[in-house]
């Protein structure tokens, strides 16, 4: 009711103002005649446009005028797309022939702020640095726009829909078109000019189905034609694409369909899917590059030369041969097709799969057929000295051409291999396969993925058997200190319709390779160098062997010397934590010689017990330096053992420990001990743990 009664007072208060106006210009004599068109009514519209940014509507009196005013300073809001129209009343939109002010000052022609009125002209100030993104999409009586000097920016379908629009000019302060069909639907428009410089990197659409667009020059600095560019502009008799362009991208003048000729450059690599299909006119490509772009599909469909079945395609005569393989699709339409026959043969011998029972007739229809696939049809082909044996295929083949081709005599030799049938194959690999295996050591480490590699290798040197599969499958048992193990499974190999499996059975052997159980009452039995090496190895290679008995049962001399020094067992990280009895056995030969070196003895570091055991020999390190062990930690025992061997260091020197944290019991050094540094002792060097019932003599 409100806005009912607002909308009667400002007719009142419009008729009032008309008739004072009126009585005014009478009293003072003045013809009203003069003002019927070019008094503007009082019935104008205003609203915001922006910050600082106005509109205003008018009409003049008679209705022969309106128009739309934009003041203010700054940027134009951008409208959504849903709510475009910020006018009121709705009827601004239908005013054909509208006329638009926008004022010096503003700088942003915000998106979709002009979209759809009907204007026919317009004049954009100076100051405009952006027209937004649908400015002027689908102003359809607009037929003349100049695009001020410092535009910079040019949003996506700004002038999509401008039907009437017949020429843009676009400004050098415009570096690059932003987003997709800028110009798109611009049906009446027949020229751009654009900037030198210009980048159209990513535009997509951009004059697609401008349908009178006779001219354009793509400027220099363009490197892609893009996507669906120049879509159906149906009247572009000729183009010059940059010699910088890489790329034609898809459908970039499809249906183009007075388009002539066309002229590929050099550096172009690509060119996408449906490029120039459906250019009718289409009668002749120039490929400048000796290098075959690489094409996709259905890029010359029905261009005329196809439709015509002509050849319209004219490459390098040195790279005949190359487009002919690479573009096989279109070779029927490549012009001097007969200079590229050799390099068409030779390639298809290669890929050839010859087998057992190929013919000389076999590879004769072949190459024809071959030939004819690419367009070529007037060569003779024969094939001169056939020769097979069971492993391979030689000979030659010789093409003739007619002698208007202008083309010699090509010869073209034969040197195949015999290719494999399935059954071959599949027992080719399973032989490899089975030697594989064979010679495969398994262990706790053993997966698919490490059975799968060794098997790989493996096949990699046996001829013939492309195309086969091979699938790896196991199940694994790990071993344990005094269990083996197993790795068992199948390896399956498929060539075609032929299959074959090689049983996988491979024992991982037990942990701990001495004879014994590892218990108190059957411990792992040490004889001889090699055991107590073994047992050294699966220390420092981290096995926990916590709970395991070890038993000398004989005396071993380690042969210690210079060239055969030896290797402590046990380190700080892995120390031995198994039970060693000596047996009162005596291990001689020991000799040890690194100044550098920490933690040196028959044992670096026990945390196990150690009884019973003599040892002889020479130790030099340099700290925690002992004849049985270097160190005995907390958790290790040293008991009823004997050390006569020579022993030296720096710090933590003992004949039996050098650093004792832990307990010795009942046992007696004969050797020598030196120290240079701290803490040299004849049992221990450095005790901070237990000595109990142990002499030094």
């Amino acid at each position: 009711m409100r806005t009912e009664l607002k909308q009667k007072i400002r007719k009142v208060r419009r008729k009032a103002f008309s008739l004072l106006l009126a009585v005014v210009l009478a009293a003072t004599g003045i013809d009203l005649s003069l003002f019927t068109t070019t008094v503007i009514a009082a019935d104008a519209t205003s609203g915001s446009l922006g910050d600082n940014m106005r509109w205003s509507y008018s009409v003049s009196s008679d209705n022969a005028r309106a128009v739309l005013h934009i003041s203010g300073t700054g940027d134009t809001y951008s409208q959504s797309y849903q709510w475009y129209n910020p006018y009121y009343p709705k009827s601004i939109m239908d005013r054909v022939g509208i006329e638009i002010e926008i004022d010096e000052g503003v700088t942003d022609i915000g998106d979709l702020v002009l979209y759809k009125l009907k204007m026919r002209e317009i004049q954009l100030p100076e100051s405009v640095t952006r027209i937004g993104q649908y400015a002027f999409s689908r102003c359809e009586y607009l037929e003349n726009v100049t695009i001020p000097k410092n535009v910079t920016s040019i949003g996506k379908f700004a002038f999509s829909g401008c039907k009437v629009l017949k020429s843009v000019g676009i400004p050098d302060s415009v570096a690059k078109l932003d987003g997709y069909f800028v110009f798109n639907d611009c049906t009446a428009l027949e020229s751009v000019t654009f900037p030198e410089n210009m980048d159209l990197t990513g535009t997509e659409s951009m004059f697609s189905y401008c349908e009178s667009l006779r001219s354009v020059t793509i400027p220099e600095s363009v490197t892609a034609i893009g996507v669906r560019m120049f879509d159906n502009c149906t009247s572009l008799g000729s183009v010059t694409i940059p010699e910088n362009v890489t790329a034609i991208m898809r459908s970039a003048f499809s249906g183009c369909t007075s388009l002539g000729s066309v002229t590929i450059p050099e550096n172009v690599k690509t060119i996408a899917g449906s490029a120039f299909s459906g250019c009718t006119a289409l009668s002749e490509v120039i490929v400048k590059s000796e290098e075959p772009a690489q094409l996709s599909d259905k890029v010359f469909s029905n261009c005329k030369f196809v439709t015509d079945n002509t050849e319209g395609i004219a490459v390098p005569e040195a790279a005949v041969g190359d487009y002919l393989i690479a573009w096989e699709a279109w070779a029927p339409y490549i012009k001097k097709k007969e200079l590229g026959a050799k390099q068409v043969i030779e390639t298809f011998l290669k890929e050839y799969e010859a087998a057992k029972d190929t013919t000389e007739e076999q590879i004769k229809n072949a190459v024809e057929q071959k030939l004819a696939k690419v367009g070529i049809t007037n060569a003779t082909i024969t094939i001169e000295s056939f020769s097979k044996t069971d492993a391979n295929i030689s000979g030659t083949v010789k093409a003739v051409f007619p002698d208007e081709v202008g083309v010699e005599e090509i010869s073209v030799p034969i040197d195949m291999e015999i290719r494999r049938t399935d059954s071959e194959k599949v027992a080719a690999a399973k032989e490899a396969v089975e030697g594989a295996l064979r010679d495969y050591t398994a262990t706790n480490d053993t997966t698919k993925e490490k059975i799968e590699s060794a098997v790989a290798k493996a096949l990699e040197n046996v001829e013939g058997i492309d195309g086969i599969s091979v699938t790896v499958e196991i199940t694994k048992n790990n071993a344990l200190h005094n269990e083996a193990g197993y790795v068992k499974g199948t390896v399956t190999i498929t060539s075609g319709s032929q299959t074959d499996t090689v049983t996988i059975d491979k024992e991982i052997a037990r942990l701990i390779p001495l004879e014994g159980v590892g218990t108190a009452e059957e411990p792992y039995q040490i004889d001889g160098k090699d055991g107590l090496e073994k047992l050294r190895d699966l220390v420092n290679g981290g096995e926990d062997l916590t709970g395991v008995h070890f038993l000398i049962t004989a005396d071993i001399d380690l042969e210690g010397s210079e060239e055969n020094l030896w290797t402590p067992i046990g380190t700080t990280k892995n120390p031995f934590q198994g039970t060693l009895d000596g047996n009162k056995h005596t291990i001689s030969g020991l000799y040890i010689n690194d100044g550098t070196k920490d933690d040196q003895g028959l044992f670096g570091v026990n945390a196990g017990t150690i009884g019973n055991l003599t040892v002889e020999g020479s130790v030099a390190g340099k700290g925690n330096v002992g004849g049985i062990a270097g160190t005995n930690t907390k958790d290790g025992t040293i008991k009823d053992c004997t050390s006569s061997a020579t022993v030296a260091g720096q710090n933590n020197v003992g004949g039996i420990a050098g650093k004792n944290d832990g307990t010795i019991t009942g046992c007696t050094n004969n050797g020598t001990v030196t120290g240079t540094g701290n803490n040299v002792g004849g049992i221990t060097g450095n005790n901070t743990g237990t000595v109990n019932g142990s002499d030094n003599t």
